[in-house]
Parts: structure tokens; C-alpha cells; sequence
């Protein structure tokens, strides 16, 4: 995995997000939820840290973890989907 980076980036109409091992591109009108990792059933909201999310699109399911982007990208991901959070 050297050379490999993470990458996300929230453009006007889209989400870019560049994992450890695939890469995503979601329109924002795609996105059927967003939703918290801690909010979901015992076990599987103990494999997730308390900043990572799901965005659930009808093709794919992505996980995005904010602790490694910094406080002003999660701020801004925060702001952009809060109203979408379930």
C-alpha cells in the first residue's frame, strides 16, 4: 500500500472519497442515508470509530471515517449531512 492516500473531497453536486482500497464518486441526490456507525446494533457499532459514517446509496455502501481528514472536513461533512442523518 505505499503511495496509497486518503482522500475526500465534497464538491457542489458530489462526494469524491478515495479509501484504503477503492474509490468513490456519490452524487449527493443519490444518497438514500447517512448514518452514524455507533448507531447501529451491537456488535457491529464496536468495529467503527464514533466518527465514522455510512452513506448507503441503492448501488454501493460506503464508510467514511472523519478521524482522518482533520476538523474542518468533518465540520463541513457534519454541516452538509446533518440533515440527512438518521
Amino acid at each position: 500500500m505505499i503511495g496509497q492516500r486518503l482522500y475526500v473531497e465534497l464538491l457542489s453536486g458530489r462526494f469524491i472519497y478515495h479509501g484504503w482500497f477503492k474509490k468513490s464518486e456519490v452524487k449527493f441526490d443519490e444518497i438514500l442515508s447517512v448514518k452514524r456507525t455507533l448507531d447501529f446494533n451491537w456488535p457491529r457499532n464496536r468495529l467503527y470509530g464514533p466518527l465514522t459514517y455510512e452513506i448507503r446509496t441503492s448501488g454501493t455502501c460506503l464508510l467514511v471515517n472523519l478521524l482522518y481528514f482533520g476538523p474542518e472536513f468533518s465540520r463541513k461533512f457534519q454541516e452538509r449531512f446533518h440533515g440527512e442523518l438518521e
